[in-house]
């Protein structure tokens, strides 16, 4: 029920309506619906059209981007990556492959929380072994060769910059038992490395996907 008190003099009025029948009776309340329901399709139709935009601008600006580096002779460290992967990851891949793992016997890779997806597929294709499959990317030579990953995920500080530690923890799940734990840090104060040891162990998996 909705109450209007007139305060004109000499005696004020009062008019009493029934809440609901207002609403729905007053065309001017429909009309208030109506335009709320058409902004909300005319809001979803614009954040379609933003999407969209935004999408086609990525596309014009990494064509546009190659366009100008191949015209200039330059290249990217994210294009050096890209192009190494390709490389990998085509026909005669495997030559190439072999040809790495001859001339780099070893592999150690410092920072490691500090790499992405792309960097550990590379990394994997020449070097990862899978000891208990007996797999080694450059099977054919006498010394297998070795990959050394070196890293702390609570150290994972450059996700705005494409860092994935996730990568960390994928690369830790395929060294199955073959990883360690160094227990002394020998450079930070231990009252520091307590604090953040004390902060991670608040919870089970601190990274959400761990194990």
């Amino acid at each position: 029920v909705m109450v209007f008190v007139v305060t004109a003099p000499p005696t004020p009025e009062i008019y009493i309506f029934p809440y609901p029948t207002l609403f729905r009776a007053h065309p001017f309340f429909g009309a208030c619906g109506d335009l709320c329901g058409a902004d909300e399709a005319l809001c979803s139709v614009l954040e379609a059209q933003r999407v969209e935009l935004e999408r086609r601008l990525i596309e014009v600006v990494a064509r546009e981007s190659r366009i100008r580096k191949e015209h200039l002779g330059q290249q990217s460290y994210d294009d050096l990556l890209r192009a190494v992967a390709c490389a990998l990851d085509r026909e005669g891949g495997q030559a190439l492959v072999a040809r790495l793992g001859r001339q780099y016997r070893v592999a150690m890779i410092d920072e490691f929380q500090d790499t992405d997806r792309l960097q550990y597929q590379i990394l994997r294709s020449v070097w990862h072994r899978d000891a208990a499959a007996g797999d080694n990317s450059v099977n054919h030579d006498v010394n297998p060769a070795a990959l050394f990953l070196i890293g702390d995920p609570k150290q994972a500080i450059y996700g705005f910059r494409g860092a994935d530690v996730y990568v960390y923890l994928m690369a830790k799940a395929d060294a199955g038992d073959r990883c360690f734990t160094l227990a002394t840090n020998w450079r930070s104060d231990p009252s520091m490395v307590l604090a953040v040891n004390t902060l991670f162990a608040q919870v089970a998996s601190p990274f959400g996907l761990e194990g």
